[in-house]
């Protein structure tokens, strides 16, 4: 018996071994926990001698055997029996129900412990009538004292069994809310942006702590510096996520601590708030400002350094589930790591918003401002780029020192500002240059717009330290999508070149339309593109015009047609514009490049190409200046083209290109003698060069030569 762990297990057991060990007809069993007033258990025998367990647990079956066992016979005192000669008659008529038939003699032994009586043994020989006599209660008893020290041990080690399970419960809990905070915190360091940490923090709450509702709320300032808590993310009493974010809690609010208790504890220093009915606790007058008849909550700050930077409210108003105090430890820790992931999400923004504007003025940096055109192509709508240069910087800078040229572009960057609609972007485009970005603007509206930037910087006039005033001007100049380019670099080029031809006293040509700029006007695209090549690099824009006679001198002697001589002409002056994006210290340096610089400056051939198609609508040109690097044996650049696989103007631009390189002084080695030049051709004659268009061009310089001679 004692190896039962189970209570009916042993009472089974116990049945069994009175009734076949002690052998009598019928054996009842019942344990009753008499402060409740309940029976625990009951086996018995019944009036045929089948066992059973008897499911008459009622109120009256209850009193019964609390009658029997309040026996002074039965008790701690008494003898722990009593025996019935006729107990159909002796027991009360409304209990003789419970012999279940008419037996004579009757032995009840009582089940005690060290607590008192709990139970009892009941048996009779109601099938056999065998005689139930004094002698026979001393064995029962034995047994019964040990089946009650039994029935005790059991519901001990039940009890720590439940004690411990209820421990490996809490230490399971505990563990699992340790696994959850350690995902939780890796969610969280993944996180950069504010909305990912929010949204991180929200679901991590909400689906790891099993949360009906989840309110999220941070300390923001307004204009007048006053603090106040906002909601950025929670749960509203359907259970859905919505983004709140007008309501606001002023932290100092004198009426705070009435309708918001949770606040004013957490601004305390108190590290979380319980609160068991948030409904009854908030006055009248401000249950509006809590959503649903909520009860259990509990509210943790947000902490980094010391200040509270917010808060995290919990509570199940949709399960009715309950929230005890127990619930706040894990969000605490929780909101720990919190609170450091949205303050580095906020140095984060920071960061990346300084990264993306000028530290100077205050405006976009000029990396910034490349992406936002790209973003105006990639829409499609029309919009003006204007780029605004400050006259003779350089003479501040040199005369009245660097700090004086640093206010003077804060002044232009202000006025830039003051100028522009509140859905235009302005920034600084690089020293002292600025650019303008005006969604919708055409010709007309973009010349408007320069005319009030020249107004706002003219009347405002720079007053140094010393009481000197010095007056002001910048030069504009602007392009137009889609007419004056639709790739970037083709509008910066527009755009720069109108700004180079600004400052030097000329005007935009502003009713040129693309079609007409494949002709000779001197102020349309087409001299933009030189002058913008020209302003960087003076040897790159003699070096197109000889170019373009050299490449006129060889259609000339091909008789080609005045088309092919028109795209020869247009092709040679543009063949180098791509050197626009190629950087000064490359351009300009004045030694042989380096293998690496050597590969940047070739990538000028497909920055021309993408500037030209952006301004003009003439495949032949592209063609001509595209192939201008190729040779004849599949070796140039940069699409690797071989022999007649490159059209045959291409094939002139790329003997034009190298006699002109090898005819004019660089830094590092004077110009070729026509000799020399005519031996270079000879050599690189179909491996460089087209044979046949060497033998050409040398035979002209010949004939050229000896006629002047």
């Amino acid at each position: 018996m004692v190896r039962c762990r189970d209570i009916p297990a042993l009472l089974d057991l116990a049945y069994s071994a009175i009734r076949d060990g002690l052998c009598y007809d019928r054996v009842g069993l019942v344990l009753l926990d008499r402060e409740r007033g309940q029976l625990v258990e009951h086996i018995g025998t019944d009036a045929h001698g089948q066992k059973f367990y008897p499911k008459r647990v009622n109120p009256l079956s209850c009193r019964y055997y609390e009658m029997i066992l309040s026996d002074p016979r039965m008790g701690l005192g008494g003898a722990g029996f009593m025996r019935l000669e006729d107990a159909s008659r002796e027991v009360p008529p409304e209990y003789r129900q419970f012999l279940d038939g008419q037996p004579q003699e009757l032995l009840r032994v009582a089940l005690r412990t060290t607590s008192g009586v709990i139970g009892m043994i009941s048996v009779d020989n109601l099938v056999s009538a065998r005689p139930i006599s004094p002698h026979d209660a001393p064995p029962i008893v034995a047994f019964a004292n040990a089946l009650a020290t039994a029935v005790e041990n059991v519901a001990l080690l039940r009890e720590r069994e439940q004690r411990i399970e209820h421990l490996d419960s809490d230490l399971r809990r505990r563990i699992e809310q340790l696994t959850w905070l350690q995902e939780a915190g890796k969610r969280l360091s993944g996180a950069y942006s504010l909305e990912d940490v929010l949204d991180t923090v929200y679901w991590s709450v909400r689906d790891g702590l099993g949360y009906d509702r989840v309110g999220i709320f941070l300390v923001e300032e307004d204009d007048q510096n006053r603090r106040y808590l906002r909601e950025f993310l929670g749960t509203d009493k359907y259970g859905q996520p919505c983004a709140s974010w007008s309501a606001r809690d002023y932290l100092d609010d004198p009426q705070l601590p009435l309708h918001s208790p949770d606040i004013h504890h957490l601004l305390q220093g108190h590290s979380w708030y319980y609160c068991p009915d948030r409904w009854a606790s908030t006055p009248e007058d401000y249950r509006g400002t809590i959503e649903g008849r909520m009860r259990e909550q509990i509210a943790v700050a947000l902490r980094h350094d010391d200040p509270m930077i917010g808060m995290i409210s919990v509570d199940n108003l949709i399960s009715g589930r309950p929230i005890t105090s127990e619930d706040a430890p894990p969000l605490v820790a929780f909101a720990s790591q919190a609170a450091v992931a949205i303050s580095r999400a906020r140095l984060y923004a920071d960061a990346a918003r300084w990264a993306e504007h000028d530290a100077l003025t205050g405006l976009l940096n000029h990396r910034a401002l490349l992406r936002e055109i790209d973003a105006h192509l990639e829409r499609d709508a029309a919009f003006a780029l204007l780029l605004i240069d400050v006259d003779n910087f350089k003479l501040f800078n040199d005369t009245h020192g660097h700090p004086t040229g640093d206010d003077v572009l804060r002044r232009v960057a202000t006025t830039l500002q003051e100028t522009c609609r509140g859905q235009d972007i302005a920034g600084r485009y690089g020293g002292d240059e600025f650019a303008l970005l005006v969604d919708g603007a055409g010709n007309e509206e973009a010349g408007a717009i320069a005319q009030r930037l020249h107004a706002g910087i003219e009347s405002h006039p720079y007053l140094a330290a010393d009481g000197t005033v010095i007056p002001l001007s910048i030069s504009v100049g602007w392009a137009c999508y889609p007419p004056d380019g639709q790739t970037r670099p083709s509008l910066i080029a527009v755009a720069d070149a109108a700004m180079y031809a600004a400052k030097h006293g000329r005007q935009r040509a502003p009713d040129r339309a693309a079609a007409d700029l494949l002709g000779d006007s001197p102020f349309g695209v087409l001299e933009g593109l030189v002058n913008a090549v020209d302003a960087k690099d003076h040897y790159t824009c003699q070096h197109s015009e000889d170019v373009t006679r050299q490449a006129l001198t060889l259609a000339e002697a091909l008789d080609l047609s005045a088309e092919e001589r028109r795209i020869l002409s247009v092709a040679a002056r543009l063949h180098d514009v791509g050197k626009i994006a190629v950087p000064d210290r490359i351009l300009r340096k004045p030694g042989r490049l380096t293998a690496e610089e050597d590969e940047i400056l070739k990538r000028h051939v497909t920055f021309g190409v993408a500037i030209i198609k952006g301004v003009l609508d003439d495949q032949a040109v592209v063609d001509a200046v595209a192939y201008h690097h190729e040779r004849w044996d599949g070796h140039g650049y940069p699409y690797g083209r071989s022999g007649l696989e490159t059209p045959l103007l291409g094939r002139i631009m790329q003997v034009a290109d190298a006699v002109s390189a090898m005819t004019m002084d660089r830094p590092y080695r004077r110009a070729l003698s026509r000799d020399q030049v005519v031996a270079e051709l000879k050599a690189g004659a179909g491996r460089q060069f087209d044979p046949t268009l060497v033998d050409v061009f040398v035979a002209v310089i010949g004939y050229r030569y000896h006629r002047t001679a």
